[in-house]
């Protein structure tokens, strides 16, 4: 537990810098130690600082590259996974709000990457495919997304790694089974 409370005191202690010379000329600021550790010891806050770290690098590289952002990642890779997925379902397992899910499936299904289908037994009901143009976009983006993943973990071991995405995803199915519990004891 110790080393577990220094590692925890020894990242806590963040450097914070000004963006650029302009920035620095303008507010005199310099570099300064910030002291997070009433935030670092929060969960939450050290899952969203990690989040944003990786989505950034992420998205910087990918759309450079490919034009395709984390959230259109996540929806193609989960469409190609889950051939004839409905949207509604596609948006629940990916936590995203139905009409945001709606606007991006728009956008995936302009550029051709996505079709979208009638249910055959519902008329209603939509499913949801990638197109060859999609499947060929998916497979290129692939490869430097989980690359990139790798590098982004780097200073983790192999175990190491497989233990963080264990203990995410078990945090992930408690939080969703909590968070629908509270859903309906609100009623």
């Amino acid at each position: 537990m110790a080393g577990k409370l220094e590692n925890h005191q020894s990242m806590a202690r963040r450097t914070v810098r000004p963006q650029s010379k302009q920035s620095h000329s303008a507010t005199g600021l310099r570099a300064h130690s910030v002291d997070l550790s009433p935030l670092t010891a929060l969960v939450g806050f050290s899952v969203r600082v990690a989040q944003l770290q990786v989505f950034e690098q992420f998205h910087r590289e990918l759309w450079r590259r490919h034009h395709v952002h984390p959230g259109a990642y996540s929806v193609l890779v989960a469409i190609k996974a889950n051939p004839g997925i409905q949207p509604g379902l596609l948006a629940g397992v990916l936590a995203v709000k139905r009409p945001n899910m709606t606007k991006l499936l728009d956008t995936l299904e302009r550029r051709g990457w996505i079709k979208r289908q009638q249910q055959k037994t519902d008329g209603r009901g939509v499913t949801l495919f990638l197109t060859a143009d999609g499947e060929q976009k998916i497979s290129r983006v692939s490869e430097e997304a989980m690359a990139m993943d790798v590098d982004a973990t780097a200073c983790l071991t192999e175990r190491e790694r497989a233990q963080l995405i264990t203990l995410l995803e078990k945090l992930s199915v408690h939080l969703r089974g909590l968070n629908e519990r509270r859903s309906l004891a609100r009623g």
